[in-house]
């Protein structure tokens, strides 16, 4: 497993995250041919968020939030956090020594050369008599009315019944399948004790048939238990996890199970189900090249996934002469995309023609529901500015690059995202400093662009919010604004998938407050006279 990223994941949580609740009006564009040449860059209007406290919940702290909208009923959102005790008053506490459920204590990973500083509370073998049982969890928080309002769901199950040992959550994620369930997904972990310290963990998956009021009980995807997300596929109903690490007891959470299994490398894997309950083998995004001796495995996994019409699709760059000859027999750099209609126990790989010299970093993929083979890769060019690039016969040939867009800032960008709408609409959200300086350490802005011919030409910028310095355990915390983003159908919009050239998005999103002294987490519902509404979704 990617160990750093399951270690850090805490590190950097939100006091008070801010959820940006898009409003659309969806509308596509013509598409034949070959794929259009995007347009210039146009600016949005802009829209004034409405704040709203969703935990109302001193106690504990959220952050590295999702937001789900159901396709079915769209005053129906489910948002989830990570959600933890680990508050600037529990750090306070475990100071003064009068709560040692805060202690920091180093935590050595079984079978790597790794230690790292976590709270007692995860230790639950090691301390009975101190730590807390299900210290860190998903928050889970309902509404029924476009975001106005929100229930916790307080008794969220989240664990698998035969595992008791898997006491911590991480990364939680959620999406919404065609016919109105949601699915929430989330690293199981089981911390053991500091000496040997994740020994086994696992993704789990939950599901809710009835608007994420109750939850139908965690199941295991299979796939390595680190940075899951998930996604649906709106036109068939299948759902697709990913995840990163080695397959071993590490994502089986069996302790009679090695490590790693055989042949089982470092990868971003996927598997994928149309119940939640029964799911597919899971496979890599990557490939193993047996044409050398040794063997030797080309990972192809880190990039942003997407699913339409039967089809998971990523795109990722690679800079190794290796990689590129074997994935599509190209020199290096290479910006590859692949597909697959058997949750990745096959893909189908194709080279963005030129796209690597000028997509270096942020690669980002979007699937087009309204029509079959059509796909947006895009991505960070040299000069900081999102660069996107089109194929309408699911990657065999791809347009030229469009026109290049920014915010007004020069300054470090950073969690982008990029989806279609069902009606072909594309958006992009992302994450900009306002000065100069790592990210989260400066005050930014949180982005949206949108165009109905598959690349994003306008923006328009959330509120400015403050971050504060990167911390460690035990230190202040600092927000960690992520930003996803999902759509819904208009409800104007024809029965039959169409494109026309009329286009009249809007969408607005918000960043993280700055932390106060405790927990809470807010979101922002954004209601313009037509009452329209997607969502946001939040990435860690």
């Amino acid at each position: 497993m990617r160990v750093p990223r399951v270690a850090l994941r805490w590190l950097a949580l939100a006091t008070a995250l801010l959820v940006g609740v898009p409003l659309l009006a969806l509308t596509a564009a013509s598409s034949s041919g070959a794929p259009p040449q995007p347009p210039g860059l146009q600016t949005l209007p802009q829209w004034t968020p409405t704040l709203v406290n969703t935990s109302s919940d001193p106690a504990h702290r959220f952050g590295e939030s999702h937001v789900a909208v159901n396709p079915t009923n769209p005053n129906n959102l489910v948002v989830v956090y990570n959600h933890d005790k680990y508050t600037l008053s529990c750090a306070a506490a475990s100071l003064n020594l009068s709560d040692h459920n805060c202690d920091i204590v180093p935590g050595h990973i079984a079978g790597i050369p790794l230690v790292f500083p976590e709270p007692k509370a995860d230790f639950g073998a090691a301390f009975p008599d101190l730590a807390t049982p299900k210290w860190f969890t998903c928050g889970v928080f309902t509404s029924s009315d476009r975001g106005a309002t929100w229930t916790h769901v307080a008794d969220f199950p989240g664990w698998p019944a035969d595992h008791p040992e898997a006491l911590d959550q991480g990364d939680c994620a959620v999406a919404a399948g065609p016919d109105g369930s949601f699915y929430l997904s989330f690293d199981d972990l089981n911390w053991n004790t500091p000496s040997v310290a994740l020994p086994t963990c696992g993704i789990g998956v939950d599901k809710s048939t009835d608007g994420g009021t109750t939850w139908t009980g965690t199941t295991l995807s299979g796939t390595a238990c680190d940075g899951p997300k998930i996604v649906a596929d709106l036109s068939d109903g299948r759902i697709y996890e990913a995840s990163s690490g080695s397959l071993g007891s590490r994502s089986t959470l069996t302790p009679s199970d090695p490590l790693v299994f055989p042949d089982s490398p470092n990868d971003r894997y996927v598997s994928s189900t149309t119940d939640g309950a029964t799911w597919t083998t899971p496979h890599g995004m990557g490939g193993l090249d047996t044409s050398v001796s040794p063997a030797a495995y080309r990972s192809g996994g880190g990039g942003q996934m997407s699913a339409a019409n039967g089809t998971i699709a990523v795109a990722f760059r690679s800079t190794s002469t290796f990689a590129c000859s074997f994935f599509v027999g190209t020199s290096s750099p290479c910006l590859v995309f692949q597909s697959s209609t058997d949750a990745g126990a096959t893909w189908t790989r194709h080279a963005v023609t030129n796209a690597a010299a000028t997509i270096l970093s942020a690669v980002m993929t979007a699937a087009d529901p309204s029509t079959p083979g059509h796909y947006t890769v895009g991505g960070l060019n040299s000069s900081n500015q999102f660069v996107t690039y089109q194929t309408s016969d699911s990657g065999a040939t791809w347009s030229t690059a469009g026109a290049a867009l920014s915010d007004t800032a020069a300054y470090t960008k950073f969690h982008p995202w990029m989806g279609y709408s069902p009606s072909g609409t594309l958006g992009l959200t992302w994450s900009a400093n306002q000065a100069s300086g790592a990210m989260g350490t400066q005050q930014y802005k949180v982005y949206a662009a949108f165009s109905d011919d598959g690349a994003p030409r306008g923006y328009t910028a959330a509120p400015s919010r403050s971050a504060t310095a990167p911390r460690r355990r035990g230190e202040p915390a600092r927000p960690r604004p992520t930003t996803r983003m999902a759509t819904r159908p208009d409800p104007r919009a024809p029965s039959a998938p169409s494109r026309t050239t009329t286009r009249t998005s809007r969408c607005v999103t918000t960043s993280p407050s700055s932390p106060g002294p405790t927990g809470g987490a807010t979101t922002t519902v954004v209601r313009p006279a037509t009452g329209r509404a997607t969502s946001a979704k939040s990435d860690s």
